[in-house]
């Protein structure tokens, strides 16, 4: 065999263990997005989320609005906000470490207007 011929064989070598590696990748993340699936899926209203969280209604659309907390506006002419099921998760897990309380929501209200 010539150096060309070995320079190539390598190089399929290399190849070949970059799709193995990539298709392991690609199994991986297929695992996580089926395990996201329904919870990504399901979307709380402001009053649910109001009440999980122990605000009112007025206080959860604000955040909202300020991108605290995401979702989904149906319409901007004032159509009830559909917040993404994976928040609650969020914001409770924030809670658990206490980064989520009251003075931490003024305070990123405050730097996002």
């Amino acid at each position: 065999m010539t150096d060309a011929t070995d320079i190539l064989l390598n190089e399929i070598k290399l190849l070949r263990r970059d799709v193995i590696s990539t298709t392991h990748e690609l199994q991986n993340l297929r695992k996580v997005v089926d395990e996201l699936k329904p919870v990504a899926s399901k979307f709380i209203s402001v009053k649910e989320m109001a009440g999980h969280l122990g605000y009112s209604t007025r206080h959860i659309r604000s955040l909202c609005e300020t991108g605290f907390i995401e979702g989904i506006q149906p319409s901007k002419d004032g159509g009830e906000w559909k917040i993404f099921g994976t928040e609650l998760q969020r914001i409770r897990k924030e809670a658990e470490e206490n980064r989520f309380n009251k003075k931490t929501i003024n305070h990123r209200k405050r730097i996002a207007a």
